[in-house]
């Protein structure tokens, strides 16, 4: 059994500049849709959508547990049978490194966890994700929201 600390989520966007520009092209694509559509449930439905994104993107990024056990793995509260992960890959980002571990659930099919490169426990970790899963560099690659979103720096 093996057990690290890690942060759910890269940054920290509650008082960052990039929020603003969130609400901002929220705001604009509902008035677009009302004065092209002259649609107000249309407005009010992309308004809703922008304050929704504004209270997801501005949670903090917590502190969770990432724990390695002989049947399953468990990130957060989420508790993943080993039969059920494909593989696992890292990113290399600017101060940090993101773990990705890519699952055969139809409810989530990637977790993903973020260390400091000069994590003491990291080549431990990556020796216990190397003994359960297989490396896979392109899982990296086919979460196409998340990519988009870590490119302007909103993950």
């Amino acid at each position: 059994m093996f057990q690290i600390n890690a942060l759910s989520k890269l940054v920290d966007l509650k008082n960052s500049f990039r929020i603003y520009y969130v609400i901002a092209i929220g705001f604009l694509v509902a008035i677009l849709v009302l004065l092209t559509q002259k649609d107000l449930l249309g407005m009010v439905t992309v308004l809703a959508c922008t304050v929704v994104l504004y209270f997801v993107l501005s949670q903090s990024p917590k502190v969770i547990s990432i724990l390695f056990e002989e049947e399953k793995l468990i990130i957060g509260d989420e508790k993943i049978a080993w039969n059920k992960c494909l593989g696992w890959a890292m990113v290399e980002l600017d101060s940090k490194l993101e773990f990705i571990v890519q699952t055969s659930q139809i409810t989530q099919s990637f977790y993903y966890f973020y260390l400091d490169k000069d994590e003491p426990l990291l080549r431990e970790l990556i020796l216990e994700l190397t003994q359960h899963l297989p490396y896979q560099s392109e899982i990296s690659e086919k979460n196409w929201l998340h990519n988009f979103m870590r490119t302007f720096g909103l993950k």
